[in-house]
């Protein structure tokens, strides 16, 4: 799949430099950005875009690079008597447009016109512009006049952007993409790596798979066995599933969110890592994943000696003494016991 970015320029940073007496002087704006020449002097002025192409992704595979002609609507006036426009890209345009030697010839020589650009047109910027593309970051074009007056007008020029218009930086590119599909039998796999998107089908065995890694989506999935999987690593997704057996696995690890879907046996899963949400489920066995450690529990043991009974005696005293039985009827009395 191709996609097209339309780059635009930073109007602070883009503009015109002119140079005249051997004194090189910048004026920044999209309305400063104009070329030409005037054989007063001599003057010659340049056209500088700064292009912000910070939108174009790294792993990118640019196919193709075209300058987009926007014109004012008012042109200044005279032409020579054979008009060249050339146009250089590389990265050589700072914070600001400083208006130096080094900008002044700054970048590659891509194209090279013999006519006035018209308004619309696309300028192909060829290998070199494909090769001097700075994804993430900023790439710079020089419009300069090269034309010679001969038998021509004294001065001419063009200039460039409209209020609501302006030059682009167009960029045609694709993203890579790896794919590795077997029905049959699929053993001790090295490496598939891609910036753009991995996946590994297989309806038999996946065997001693080393490294699956993507940028972009990273996909495996198996109807029979993934046995002995070593790293399955993603920035932006990862999803392993599997109605059979996942066995040895060893790191799925995962900034945003991982998930581990399977109906038969999990074994000896070393790590599972997520910064973000990491879900695991399992409907069959789940078993030695990592470490579960617990303390034993400790007894104390003690010994507590045990003091001998008190023994002792105590007298106990009698009281004996006699009772007068005369005078009592027939009959028998028991003798009481007095204890005093």
């Amino acid at each position: 799949m191709l996609y097209l970015h339309n780059a635009n320029f930073i109007d602070g940073r883009s503009g015109k430099i002119t140079l005249a007496s051997s004194v090189f002087t910048a004026a920044t704006g999209w309305a400063n950005c104009k070329t030409g020449e005037s054989a007063f002097g001599p003057t010659y002025w340049r056209a500088y875009f700064a292009f912000d192409t910070s939108a174009v992704p790294a792993e990118a595979e640019i196919t193709s690079v075209s300058f987009l002609v926007v014109k004012r609507r008012s042109q200044p006036y005279g032409d020579p008597q054979y008009y060249v426009c050339k146009f250089s890209i590389g990265e050589f345009i700072g914070t600001t447009l400083d208006g130096d030697a080094g900008e002044w010839n700054g970048g590659t020589l891509a194209a090279t016109i013999y006519a006035k650009p018209t308004g619309g047109q696309l300028i192909s910027l060829g290998s070199v512009g494909i090769a001097a593309i700075v994804p993430g970051g900023q790439t710079d074009v020089r419009v300069w006049d090269d034309s010679t007056q001969g038998t021509g007008d004294f001065s001419w020029g063009v200039d460039f952007n409209q209020t609501f218009s302006k030059c682009q930086l167009r960029i045609v590119y694709s993203m890579p993409s790896a794919e590795l599909v077997g029905q049959g039998l699929t053993e001790a796999a090295g490496n598939l790596e891609a910036a753009g998107s991995a996946t590994i089908t297989g309806e038999g065995v996946c065997s001693c798979a080393a490294n699956v890694e993507a940028v972009g989506a990273a996909t495996a999935t198996g109807e029979g066995v993934l046995d002995g999987g070593g790293l399955v690593e993603r920035l932006g997704a990862a999803t392993a599933t599997g109605e059979g057996v996942l066995e040895g696995g060893g790191l799925v690890e995962r900034l945003g969110a991982a998930t581990a879907i399977g109906e038969g046996i999990l074994e000896g899963g070393a790590v599972l890592e997520i910064v973000g949400v990491a879900t695991l489920i399992a409907e069959g066995l789940l078993a030695v994943a990592g470490v579960i450690y617990i303390p034993p529990w400790a007894q104390h043991s003690a010994t507590r000696s045990v003091a001998a009974s008190h023994v002792a005696s105590r007298a106990v005293a009698v009281d004996v003494r006699t009772i007068d039985c005369s005078e009592l009827t027939e009959g028998t009395r028991n003798a009481r016991r007095l204890t005093g």
